[in-house]
């Protein structure tokens, strides 16, 4: 009776001390995940940068920023200094990421797809340079002809002949 009392006291110890030190493990386990998801998003972003091709570009940016946004999303669910550091690393990275993103929507001539873009980097960093740059850049674009959809189509209708080829039916 007297090792049952023990054995229960010592296994009750050991659960108290688990608990106590449990929260503080889990702390650091989502400090670990979130600079693994930050570590792997620059090198996605990095790996973004070899490619020639902005297709290509755009999928591994889009994993990026994927990786980005989770960690940049569960650091500021934690309180503490260690979490706000990695919060401002994801969100510097994020930023450069989608800005990156924005440029290569641009030179698609696709606007509104870059004009979001650049509206989430500057959500998150109201007075990034780059990102005003950009901004201002696909303004000036918007109100200037330069990049309205069907001005290609229109002139190559209008160097079409105005005759249209006869067809002679097969008898």
């Amino acid at each position: 009776m007297l090792r049952t009392h023990a054995l229960l006291g010592s296994v009750f110890a050991l659960t108290l001390c688990a608990s106590a030190a449990w929260p503080q493990s889990t702390e650091d386990e989502a400090a670990r995940a979130i600079a693994r998801d930050i570590k792997q998003g620059e090198k996605d972003w990095n790996r973004a940068q070899t490619f020639r091709n902005n297709s290509s570009r755009i999928e591994v940016l889009d994993t990026s920023i994927q990786r980005l946004e989770r960690a940049r999303n569960f650091a500021s669910n934690h309180p503490g200094h260690e979490f706000m550091t990695l919060r401002y690393d994801a969100e510097f990275d994020l930023v450069r990421a989608l800005d990156d993103e924005a440029e290569i929507f641009i030179v698609r001539r696709s606007l509104p797809k870059a004009a979001e873009k650049v509206g989430e980097a500057l959500d998150i960093d109201p007075q990034n340079p780059r990102s005003l740059r950009l901004a201002s850049q696909i303004e000036a674009a918007q109100s200037s002809n330069s990049y309205q959809y069907g001005l290609g189509g229109d002139r190559m209708r209008g160097r079409r002949p105005v005759s249209q080829p006869t067809v002679t039916p097969r008898y």
